[in-house]
């Protein structure tokens, strides 16, 4: 992971630099290094920043079909009315 994904992860997971560390277990001087590019990220910590970036992106997915859900459950309760009502009429 170069200094500027890392960058674009922590931007992307609203994470400040002292989060970062804080959330990962490091020292917040390791962050800053990491993040300055004067040492490479260590495999683990990118492995992990990029479980948590998926792990967002998941749970965003998961919202999305849940409101999806619910609006197509609306449309349908409405329908279940409409036909409802039709009935009801029909039988005057």
């Amino acid at each position: 992971m170069t200094k500027t994904e890392l960058r674009l992860a922590l931007r992307a997971l609203g994470w400040s630099q002292q989060r970062a560390a804080r959330e990962l277990g490091v020292d917040a001087r390791s962050m800053r290094r990491w993040v300055a590019g004067d040492v490479f990220v260590p495999g683990p910590v990118a492995r992990a920043l990029n479980c948590e970036l998926r792990s967002q992106e998941i749970t965003k997915h998961r919202i999305k079909l849940i409101k999806e859900n619910e609006k197509l459950k609306s449309v349908q309760d409405r329908w279940v009315m409409q036909q409802l009502i039709q009935l009801k009429g029909e039988k005057k």
